[in-house]
């Protein structure tokens, strides 16, 4: 899944074994790709590293075929974009 947003880039690829890889930065600016693992907990996304730090959770409030409309960690509203695997 792709955010929906013309400055901030944040990219998730997910497998069924509980890693996630993550494109995160700015768009035409730094970038950063770490592997992390993922689970849902309670309703909510939580992507975490190895150390069981939390680097984002993501609860869902609505989709369609093509779209994710999510709260993230910082309690803002985006919009991601369903990519195919």
């Amino acid at each position: 899944m792709t955010l929906d947003d013309p400055v901030i880039e944040e990219w998730y690829s997910f497998n069924r074994n509980g890693f996630v890889c993550v494109t995160y930065g700015e768009k035409n600016g730094w970038v950063a790709a770490p592997l992390f693992l993922w689970k849902v907990q309670e309703g909510r996304l939580i992507i975490f590293d190895t150390d069981k730090k939390i680097f984002q959770t993501l609860t869902l409030i609505s989709q369609d075929e093509k779209t994710l409309t999510v709260k993230n960690k910082s309690g803002k509203v985006v919009v991601f974009k369903k990519q195919k695997a």
